[in-house]
């Protein structure tokens, strides 16, 4: 973890997370609108218009929901962690000390902000994460299974694709 009391760290800092705004806006927006377009353009050029309205639709929506949840929230954070940064640079050698731990305070709030914030994400997360959580199922919620013949299983082996006949006269 960086100390961000360091200036050298806190300037370490605020690069790694513009590398990570920047990957976040490149990929989110800029290539995927590329990738979107290429698509579009093969479905409009195929006269695949089912794929081409469907596609477009859906991939507007995710779109929306990039730029709502990820992009935006991840920038005003960021920002936020600017200011924030740019006022504990700014202060002075003589100031109190005071006004030196309120500023670390309020950076490392900042900070907090910054690296556990998820957008909202931590919502959807409760909603679905249920869905995948392995259950077992009860004895008395299931039905039993039907009883089969022998000689279903005897027809079995004896079919074509064990080699024999599919009919046996001798049954």
């Amino acid at each position: 973890m960086l100390d961000l009391s360091n200036p050298k760290k806190l300037k370490q800092f605020k690069r790694l997370n513009l590398f990570a705004l920047t990957t976040m806006v490149w990929t989110r927006a800029f290539h995927w609108v590329y990738l979107c377009f290429d698509l579009y353009y093969t479905w409009y050029l195929e006269k695949a218009w089912s794929f081409l309205i469907v596609g477009g639709f859906l991939s507007m929506l995710f779109t929306m929901f990039s730029y709502a949840c990820c992009i935006k929230p991840y920038y005003k954070k960021w920002k936020k962690f600017l200011n924030v940064s740019a006022e504990h640079e700014q202060l002075s050698e003589d100031a109190s000390p005071a006004m030196k731990r309120e500023s670390v305070l309020k950076l490392d709030e900042a900070v907090a902000d910054l690296l556990a914030g998820d957008g909202g994400m931590s919502e959807l997360v409760e909603l679905v994460e249920p869905i995948f959580i392995k259950r077992r199922t009860s004895r008395r919620q299931s039905m039993p299974l039907p009883s089969r013949k022998r000689g279903s299983l005897v027809m079995l082996q004896h079919s074509k694709s064990f080699g024999g006949d599919a009919i046996k006269k001798d049954m």
